[in-house]
């Protein structure tokens, strides 16, 4: 396979995997393992078997060419040759978009790894004494995500977005990273692309274009009048377009930046990258026929430092104790 540095998959319809014509020389993947290396390295050490696992029995990732390390765009690398600069971007909207990338960043090894995280802070509390290089940059409320949620309108506006990339450019430009890592900051799949860096999507795998696409109704007000089955039988019949609807502001930014549009289903929207990677196991999804640049890592395990609660010890000893968080 041939590839040019920073070139973003060809966003033909999912499952071909195809690579777009390289603006710049192509180089013959392999020659590096950036993204290979970074994947190994990375994953905490009560997931790395998981990952092992996967890695044996899947095909591979092509791999970022060995120049990327030496700094041949011109960006001096720091501690010599072979220092890898990872730029992270934490989408705060959530908590798990912000625990994901901070947890995987701050499991790099420094001597190798020259990490920066590019966030909205709102929940620095939970990370105190962040061994990382910071850049503010902003996420909408999260009051205003979760509405948009409930009232199923779209989370992002076209002006929002376009904000967004203006910061995305603004930091990367500074930092010139090796590799953007992602999650949920939808305008990197402009930013990155247009800064011809490559670019890592961290997502959850049923959101997958590759994943059965048949949803139970979600939360919406259109249940207090229809009833859950009607408007879950509404709710497919209509998907579509409304994933065309949430999808549209997107390939709007796209296009006004010359590149083709990801096409009108939204789980290709939150996927899209150079390489997605899915932190969970595939147990959790029925995906088929990934491509070479969609890879499962497993789960990405986080929990604060907090104090355990008063009633912790008092929880019955004769049977196993089950924690279940249901996040979003």
């Amino acid at each position: 396979m041939r590839w040019s540095v920073g070139q973003p998959l060809d966003p033909s319809p999912p499952g071909r995997g195809q690579l777009q014509s390289p603006a710049q020389p192509a180089i013959e993947a392999g020659e590096g393992e950036t993204v290979k290396v970074f994947l190994e390295r990375n994953i905490a050490q009560n997931e790395r078997r998981t990952y092992r696992r996967l890695m044996s029995t899947r095909t591979s990732i092509p791999h970022q060419p060995q120049s990327l390390l030496r700094g041949d765009r011109g960006c001096p690398l720091p501690e010599g040759e072979g220092v890898t600069r990872i730029l992270f971007f934490a989408e705060a909207v959530t908590l798990a978009h912000v625990a994901r990338p901070v947890t995987l960043a701050q499991s790099l090894d420094p001597a190798s790894y020259d990490v920066h995280l590019a966030w909205d802070n709102r929940y620095a509390n939970l990370f105190p004494n962040l061994a990382l290089t910071e850049h503010p940059i902003s996420s909408i409320p999260t009051a205003q995500f979760t509405k948009a949620l409930a009232r199923g309108t779209p989370i992002y506006s076209t002006a929002e977005l376009r904000r967004y990339v203006e910061e995305d450019r603004r930091v990367i430009q500074q930092v010139k990273p090796d590799l953007i890592v992602g999650d949920f900051r939808l305008s990197l799949a402009i930013s990155a692309a247009v800064e011809k860096i490559p670019y890592a999507a961290l997502a959850n795998s049923y959101w997958s274009p590759h994943a059965p696409a048949v949803y139970p109704m979600p939360d919406h007000p259109v249940n207090r009048v229809l009833g859950r089955r009607i408007g879950g039988w509404f709710f497919n019949l209509l998907r579509p377009m409304a994933f065309a609807r949430y999808a549209a502001p997107i390939n709007k930014l796209r296009a006004d930046h010359g590149l083709p549009s990801l096409g009108k289903d939204l789980r290709r929207v939150y996927t899209f990258a150079d390489h997605t990677l899915y932190c969970d196991v595939p147990a959790l999804s029925r995906v088929e026929n990934l491509p070479a640049n969609h890879r499962f890592i497993g789960p990405v395990l986080w929990s604060p430092k907090s104090k355990l609660p008063a009633w912790w010890d008092a929880l019955p000893g004769e049977h196993p104790v089950v924690y279940v968080n249901l996040g979003s």
